[in-house]
């Protein structure tokens, strides 16, 4: 399965735009009593690289988004989160809309993912990266 995985994370990375989002997911700990709460970031690809993989990370800081989009150039289209920042500064990535903000500028969020390249996501191949 590992080389199908990574060949999926090759592909979405050639991607001219990529987008992406995370989501809080609860986490077990060996001997804690309690979750604690991780992250599952997914990562999709364009029109001509339809897959979407997924990076699960122990927090939400900045390290899972630096690592997985390190050497990427081309768009990003990701929320308001201040995590992706870093990734923007280098100067590899354009910041494309997010989700959050186009609503408010009179755009709605099909207009955003054609102009990003997301045409057809819908029918995409998906897989969780693993570590």
């Amino acid at each position: 399965m590992k080389p199908l995985v990574d060949l999926m994370i090759v592909r979405v990375k050639q991607s001219r735009a990529i987008h992406t989002d995370d989501t809080p997911v609860p986490v077990q700990s060996p001997g804690e009593k309690q979750c604690r709460k991780g992250r599952i970031g997914c990562y999709l690809g364009d029109d001509a690289n339809q897959y979407s993989v997924y990076d699960d990370t122990p927090n939400r800081s900045r390290d899972g988004p630096a690592r997985w989009l390190r050497d990427d150039r081309g768009y990003l289209q990701a929320d308001a989160y201040g995590g992706y920042n870093g990734n923007f500064a280098h100067g590899g990535l354009t910041e494309v809309a997010s989700w959050a903000r186009a609503p408010t500028r009179g755009v709605g969020p099909s207009q955003v993912l054609r102009c990003a390249g997301f045409g057809r996501q819908a029918g995409g191949t998906h897989a969780r990266t693993h570590r």
